[in-house]
């Protein structure tokens, strides 16, 4: 497929730039910073009526992976645009934008070739009701160094002509050296605000260790955790699962909110609940085994949207939920469990700074609950029981 569709975009001779293309490319030249250049890209995209949805992943090196800057999805879908919002996309994942990278080919899938991809692509692609998906490399031509990144675009109702791929490629080659620029200064800036903050972001997390430290059963520290957070982050729901190996499963539950009428019946569901480890089966096995944390930040905006029976299940109990963020516990930088949070008052209850600090802060969990682990064990106290849902 991939040899195919690269033959006929060379064989296309209708790919020149119209108007409103070559416009973008000037306030692309323009643009005094990153945020515009794919502003302007972003403006050509929009116009293409053939093109339902796409995203744009650009490489940072600082991490060897691809981060989502922008992403547009069709109506019924846009209130998971922000979740995919700086989505980390690992170059050795199975994501399809990942292996474009790598191989510096475009790839085109189809229901015709849809089982020659992994189960997460199929699954987006069946879920998002795609017709055609193409994942293009950002690159400028015959240049020998690693692409800026990729753009995934995919159309709902047929094939993307080969004439307006051309052209879109055209565009990006043409971007790409602009894109590349402005994502330097961008990192230089990034880095110098993150020694601004390095200082007062590490006295927090050395706080959070010394709380989280004390010697505890397994019982005694998962409220802890679930009561740190919730205060750390003005939240009101917490979750903490952890993976036997097999499947991930829900451990404890706190709710900061007194009086909730679906309270008892959340207990009993998530004394019930697991997730498999390996088969995608919905948001908290995506985090877990991709490391990387989900938000979604207006749970009212997506609860149309088709989704895994086991998340249409808990947003069903949830009644009211408006943020809910999965952050991967993490031992030695490897997931071994989910920490859930989320806000029954507010949406975008999360700031981006504070997913970050919270990311950080689960990454010594993996050790503390381990030890906790231990320490149960000697004391005999170890129990694979949920314990009941607590209150703030």
């Amino acid at each position: 497929m991939v040899n195919r569709t690269l033959k006929i975009m060379q064989n296309d001779n209708d790919g020149r730039l119209n108007t409103s293309e070559e416009r973008a490319l000037l306030q692309m030249r323009d643009a005094p910073a990153l945020t515009g250049c794919l502003d302007a890209l972003e403006s050509v995209l929009k116009q293409y009526v053939h093109i339902d949805g796409y995203a744009i992943n650009l490489y940072r090196a600082s991490d060897d992976c691809l981060v989502c800057v922008r992403v547009h999805l069709p109506a019924s879908s846009s209130g998971l645009e922000q979740t995919f919002a700086n989505m980390v996309l690992p170059l050795d994942s199975p994501n399809m934008s990942a292996r474009v990278f790598e191989s510096r080919m475009p790839t085109g899938i189809t229901s015709n070739n849809l089982e020659d991809y992994p189960p997460v692509t199929r699954v987006a692609f069946d879920g998002w009701g795609m017709k055609h998906m193409v994942v293009l490399p950002i690159q400028v031509t015959g240049a020998n160094r690693r692409p800026v990144g990729t753009l995934m675009l995919f159309s709902q109702h047929g094939s993307v002509a080969p004439s307006l791929l051309r052209r879109i490629t055209r565009v990006i080659e043409e971007a790409a050296a602009l894109l590349r620029l402005h994502q330097t200064i961008a990192s230089w800036e990034a880095r110098a605000e993150a020694m601004r903050k390095q200082e007062e972001d590490l006295q927090s997390v050395l706080d959070f260790i010394a709380n989280m430290s004390q010697l505890s059963t397994e019982q005694e520290l998962y409220p802890r955790i679930e009561r740190e957070f919730l205060s750390r982050f003005d939240l009101d729901m917490a979750g903490v699962l952890l993976s036997d190996g097999e499947k991930l499963r829900c451990v404890d539950t706190m709710l900061g909110i007194e009086g909730i009428p679906w309270e008892s019946r959340w207990k009993q569901h998530c004394q019930q609940l697991s997730y498999s480890v390996t088969q995608p089966e919905g948001a908290s096995t995506h985090a877990f085994q991709y490391n990387q944390p989900l938000l979604f930040g207006d749970i009212p905006a997506i609860l149309d949207v088709a989704m895994p029976e086991k998340d249409r299940t808990n947003l069903d109990i949830l009644e009211g939920l408006q943020t809910f963020a999965i952050l991967p516990i993490r031992k030695q930088g490897v997931p071994v469990g989910l920490l859930w949070l989320g806000s029954l008052q507010r949406k975008e209850a999360l700031t981006p700074e504070q997913i970050v600090l919270a990311r950080h802060l689960c990454d010594f969990l993996g050790a503390i609950i381990e030890n906790a682990q231990a320490y149960s064990r000697l004391t005999g106290h170890h129990s694979q029981q949920i314990s009941p849902v607590g209150v703030l």
